[in-house]
Order: C-alpha cells, then structure tokens, then sequence
C-alpha cells in the first residue's frame, strides 16, 4: 500500500501450477484475512482473493474480500455466503482451460507437478460456476491472462456463454459490472459523456457470434481513453 497499490491481492488457496502445494491447500486463515481486509478499508483499498478451494474461498468470503477469482471448488456454503455477501466472483475460464490443454499435452511448458492438479481441477470448475451463476453470483469477466498469453483474451465471453450467459449479459460482464466490481464504473464500463471513451469496433455482429470478440483479426477498431490505438483500415 505504501508503494501505491490500487487493490490488494491475497492468495488465499494455492495455485494450479505453484509449486509444493495444491488448489485446496488454504493459505491464510480467517483471522489473518480479517486483518488484512481491515487494513485495506483504512485506505479505502479493495482486497480480491485468487481461491481454488472451498475451505479458502469461505475464509476469503468471511473476511469481506471484494471478488473471488477462479471460485473453482465453490460449493453450496461458499455460494450462499458470496450472494449474502454481495461478492463477485471472476470464472477465469481461459486460464483453466489452456491449463489443463497444455498439461495433456506431453511436450509443453507447463510443469510437470502441475499437471495433474490442471486437468483435474478444470473437471470440477465450469461445474461449480455454473451452479453460482444460477443462484445469481455476480459473474465478472476475468482471463488471467499473464499465466496464458495475451491477445487471445476475449475467448473469455465464448465461455461465458457456453456456461449459461446470452452474448449482450457476457459482454455487460466484462464491461459495465467488471468496472464496478472494481469501482471504476465513474470512469470507464459504459458508453456515457464523461467516461474514458474506451471503445471496441468488430468485423461481426458479437451478439450473433460472441466467438468473433475472441479472434483479434476481427477487431478492426480500438480506442483508448479517446485515442485510436488500432485501425485495421489505415493499416491497410
């Protein structure tokens, strides 16, 4: 906080491909949560929790974290409390999913210990989202991208809907409520005067083909903060 974060995250569970642990292993108890979320508000910081298991993700829950990123083992208990809670939570579809493709596959990068943990915990995950977003779990859309490459993160909202979301709600997730989960939503998450002027122009109509936002070649437009960052048209 001192150096001038904007948010505080805690890694709450371990991590698929960490070392010397596994997804279901807490790594902060409750009372050591409380502490640090109580230190956040005092600078009206936000704290997030990447949580793999259900016993961390309760403890993250309980202590007032803002959002809970990869909810992989999320069950029943830990759903209620996030709706009681009014706590996001960010699927992380992508990252799960390349994961578990590069741990079947003998010749990539991935590490060898966390092979079985990324085929195994990509079994249970879109189960267990779906069943949050079902009980109405405030979904944000979030790729983890940085653990997977960039460039290909829009394949999020295909997942999105392949959990259960129509295009238009995947898109407002990603957008309008990822904004406001981070309090940003003055700022940037709409079309409004005022706002950042952050805008995306594809090839395709995305709410006939939600997959289009996934492959870059069909964005033929960004602006920034106002400023054209990418115009496929003067390119050519």
């Amino acid at each position: 906080m001192r150096s001038g974060a904007d948010f505080i995250k805690v890694m709450v569970t371990g991590g698929v491909i960490s070392a010397n642990d596994k997804p279901e292993h807490p790594q902060f108890t409750l009372e050591e949560l409380n502490v640090m979320v109580e230190e956040a508000r005092f600078r009206d910081l936000q704290v997030v929790a990447h949580a793999h298991g259900n016993e961390g993700i309760l403890n993250a829950v309980k202590a007032g974290v803002n959002s809970v990123e990869h909810g992989t083992c999320l069950d029943d208990e830990s759903i209620g409390l996030m709706l009681k809670n009014n706590t996001y939570l960010v699927p992380t579809f992508l990252a799960m999913k390349i994961n578990k493709e590069m741990a079947e596959d003998e010749n990539s990068s991935i590490p060898d210990w966390s092979r079985e943990d990324a085929i195994r915990m990509e079994k249970v995950h879109e189960t267990n989202i779906r069943r949050a977003y079902k009980a109405g779990v405030k979904i944000v859309m979030g790729t983890d991208s940085g653990v997977v490459p960039h460039g290909q993160n829009l394949k999020e909202l295909g997942y999105l809907c392949g959990m259960g979301m129509d295009p238009m709600e995947a898109i407002v997730a990603g957008t309008k409520r990822a904004a406001e989960s981070l309090g940003l939503d003055r700022e940037v998450g709409t079309l409004e005067v005022g706002k950042l002027a952050d805008v995306v122009l594809s090839k395709k109509n995305p709410l006939e083909y939600i997959k289009a936002l996934g492959n870059p070649d069909n964005i033929v437009l960004v602006i920034k903060d106002g400023i054209i960052v990418k115009n496929i048209h003067s390119i050519n």
